[in-house]
């Protein structure tokens, strides 16, 4: 008899062999959207094929939260977005790509078809129909009973981008800790961390595999057995215990997990992930959990730890250059929380002070200036422009002062915009505004999802907005230069078509990339060709 539950080593080479086919074939007409159904982990693995691919246009996406299926709303309100799509022009029929949540959930997808007001055909997907489905036969069955094409879906719409999931910020984070990262998942959600690129290949993680057999056998005792072997022989401090959708909507019994792993001398961190929350609010719930876990003993005062690191949030360490030199040559270690000597689960002493670098870090150095008296201090200086400002945050932090709120209403004679995190973007407007003093520099925050509006809220000054639609964001400015990750670009043209784009990839939109190396250079390109015609 097989066991309830595998337990797999995360490749960045895996995923189910259909999933990158289904997709493509169904694009292959022009006038068919792919509307993808189920938690953020799900939606954003087929939002990334389709920006890949060029098909964001007839990509429609329709993430939903554990409330709706647990309150019995998924119908409703999938049934509404088609509705929307119906009025779209060129659209022929729709494929609704179900997930794993609304299998198990049982979520009537017929009635969805009968109110959605255009032709929809129902594509169920995911480890829990794999064993008795053949997708890709019932695809082809699917595509042929639509009716004969007549036109095609315009190019000119595009969604906005659909954010990671809390699990895969989260997994990020750990890379940094001496941790034996865990994935309670049915399997399929690891597909939205397969089409990173270098952030994700050498990713530390292990997850679950079960299908629906081994769900009704149980799983939490398999779990268990695989979790104990794969931390034996990880050589890892303690076991960071993720989850996702699946896990959460069968309310998995993760205290018990804990509790088995426990008597199996295996230390286990728990963190909240379901699969359904960005990963910025994922990674902000798991530096409070880890800054709780254990109580420092005495204080370092030559160490100041970074708090809110990851490949995902911020690429790589390069954005952390300046700031962490300028620190070194006051006498200070300079280390990214975790990397600091926590061993055996306990932190060995308190930081001097804690350097936040991303939103999703505040929340913890609260916690800690709260609980330990640690004082803290936000920012990212990028080029030297911005480097005077942040120290001067720095030495008001060291020396037991609040730190200072974040930048100031500024004006000016031209309006750049920047779409991005909240410290990402301060950093970038430190060093724009050093370059081009009269500029007004704007910046928005991509929250399209009430949890992360409440983790970015702290950021807001007069300058700044939380937007999670087009429209709020073109009501609110008429920018003259927009930079943000390409991934915003289709989604904005039409609402900005006089405004130039300048790229910027963020990891925790496109997966991928960073701050690139000659960036304000770039911005120093845009700004001499607009100054042919503008004055500044």
């Amino acid at each position: 008899m097989r066991d309830a539950c595998r337990v797999e080593v995360y490749s960045a080479e895996g995923g189910g062999k259909h999933f990158m086919t289904l997709p493509e074939r169904i694009w292959q007409r022009g006038d068919l959207l792919l509307a993808a159904a189920g938690s953020l982990a799900c939606v954003r693995a087929l939002y990334l094929r389709a920006a890949e691919l060029g098909k964001l246009h007839q990509f429609l996406p329709c993430p939903l939260t554990r409330a709706d299926y647990a309150a019995g709303q998924a119908a409703e309100h999938l049934a509404a977005r088609l509705r929307e799509a119906a009025r779209r022009p060129g659209v022929g029929g729709v494929v609704l790509y179900a997930s794993c949540a609304e299998v198990l959930t049982q979520c009537d997808l017929e009635q969805v078809a009968e109110q959605a007001g255009l032709p929809v055909r129902i594509l169920l997907r995911g480890p829990l129909v794999a064993r008795t489905r053949n997708a890709v036969a019932e695809l082809e069955q699917i595509l042929s009973t639509f009716p004969p094409p007549v036109g095609e879906i315009p190019r000119g719409s595009a969604p906005l981008p659909v954010l990671p999931p809390d699990f895969s910020g989260v997994a990020s984070l750990l890379q940094s800790w001496d941790a034996y990262p865990f994935l309670l998942t049915a399997g399929g959600c690891t597909g939205c961390l397969t089409l990173g690129d270098d952030a994700t290949a050498g990713l530390r993680l292990e997850h679950s595999r079960f299908d629906d057999l081994e769900l009704a056998a149980g799983c939490e005792a398999a779990a268990v057995n695989g979790i104990a072997r794969g931390f034996a022989h990880s050589g890892r401090a303690f076991c960071g215990l993720m989850g996702s959708a699946i896990p959460e909507l069968l309310g998995m019994d993760y205290t018990g997990i804990q509790e088995s792993l426990a008597e199996r001398g295996v230390p286990v961190l728990r963190f909240p992930c379901t699969g359904f929350e960005s990963a910025p609010v994922g990674v902000d719930r798991a530096l409070r959990n880890l800054a709780t876990w254990r109580r420092p003993e005495g204080r370092d005062n030559q160490r100041i730890s970074i708090l809110g690191y990851s490949d995902l949030a911020l690429g790589s360490r390069q954005p952390l250059r300046l700031g962490a030199e300028a620190l070194t040559t006051r006498g200070y270690q300079v280390c990214v929380w975790g990397e600091e000597g926590f061993g055996g689960g306990e932190l060995r002493s308190a930081p001097a002070l804690n350097w936040v670098v991303t939103a999703e870090g505040l929340g913890a150095a609260r916690q800690m200036e709260a609980d330990y008296g640690i004082p803290y201090f936000c920012g990212l200086p990028l080029e030297r422009y911005g480097l005077e400002r942040w120290l001067s945050r720095f030495s008001t932090a060291a020396k037991g002062a609040p730190p200072e709120k974040p930048v100031e209403h500024e004006t000016g004679n031209r309006t750049l915009l920047l779409i991005g995190a909240p410290i990402a973007t301060e950093g970038l407007a430190w060093a724009i505004r050093g370059e081009y003093p009269n500029c007004r520099i704007l910046r928005a925050f991509y929250a399209p999802y009430r949890t992360l509006k409440e983790l970015y809220r702290p950021f807001l000054t007069a300058d700044t907005l939380l937007f999670g639609d087009p429209a709020e964001l073109a009501a609110w400015a008429t920018p003259d230069v927009l930079l943000a990750d390409p991934l915003f670009f289709p989604s904005l043209r039409p609402w900005f078509p006089r405004a130039e784009l300048l790229a910027c990839p963020e990891p925790g939109v496109c997966g991928r990339g960073g701050l690139p190396a000659r960036w304000l250079e770039d911005v120093a390109c845009v700004m001499s060709a607009i100054g042919k015609s503008h004055t500044w």
